[in-house]
């Protein structure tokens, strides 16, 4: 739902992203995470279920981009591949060009026998994002809810929850999410 009235309560209109937005054959589009970028742009992500040219049943993360306040929306698909689940977003500055706005998602992502962290961005505002980068130090098969926030140099903060434990594990990137440090609890 998008107004071009400030909100006002009658003037909301619905606008529905499906097959022909994102170029997947979904009957179930979930989870959406929006997020607004410094130049007023909307960027909405969500998993869309579907089977894949291989006939393997998947979560496909997608990222859409809306120009004109949500009334309609580019979309790119993020990570093609199976075993996606609980996305957030963020956007902020680049620390190393700070003109350049990012625009970040997380997730948690089945990884051979465990549940990685993983982080993808895109610099050229939405069109392409880069492979998704695991974070998470620990092997461990309980890894969930990915969180991440940009501080004002562009520093990228991201927490997830170990579900087994109910720990909080934290790690920050400098150079705009290419690298990350060592976990802490």
């Amino acid at each position: 739902w998008f107004s071009t009235e400030g909100g006002d309560s009658d003037t909301w209109t619905s606008v529905q992203i499906g097959d022909a937005d994102d170029g997947l054959t979904s009957l179930f589009r979930f989870d959406p995470w929006i997020v607004f970028a410094e130049s007023g742009d909307a960027y909405i992500g969500y998993g869309a279920d579907h089977t894949n040219a291989d006939g393997i049943a998947v979560t496909t993360v997608v990222v859409c981009r809306s120009t004109d306040g949500g009334a309609t929306y580019t979309c790119t698909l993020v990570d093609t591949t199976p075993g996606n689940d609980k996305w957030s977003m963020a956007t902020g500055p680049d620390p190393l060009n700070p003109l350049q706005e990012n625009i970040y998602i997380a997730w948690t992502k089945n990884i051979a026998d465990r549940q990685g962290i993983v982080i993808s961005r895109s610099t050229d505002n939405g069109a392409t994002f880069s492979a998704p980068l695991v974070i998470n130090d620990a092997a461990s098969n309980n890894n969930l809810f990915a969180d991440p926030s940009v501080g004002p140099n562009g520093e990228l903060y991201v927490i997830w929850e170990r579900v087994d434990s109910g720990n909080i594990f934290f790690d920050i990137s400098t150079d705009g999410g290419l690298t990350f440090g060592v976990d802490t609890l």
